[in-house]
């Protein structure tokens, strides 16, 4: 629990599978060593898939992009035109 602090994380990523089992977003993202994190505190609590991102294969490069443009909105359409083209 101290790493998640120490670590001070802007997001933190989770399975699906963990929200379900939690009740919700806000259930994980009110646990005392979560709460106390800048990523909580924004709000930055990002949900994806657990075999989406564990398990690699054909969908790898998609869970990338999809992450990609999680952490940098900005640079969801630059980003995506950019890969698509290789």
């Amino acid at each position: 629990p101290e790493a998640v602090l120490l670590g001070a994380p802007e997001y933190i990523i989770v399975m699906r599978r963990i929200v379900d089992e939690m009740g919700s977003a806000e259930a994980i993202l009110s646990i005392p060593e979560i709460a106390a994190t800048p990523a909580a505190a924004k709000g930055n609590l990002l949900v994806f898939d657990g075999l989406y991102f564990t398990g690699f294969g054909p969908r790898t490069v998609s869970a990338i992009l999809d992450l990609a443009a999680k952490l940098h909105p900005e640079l969801k359409d630059e980003g995506s035109s950019a890969l698509s083209s290789r």
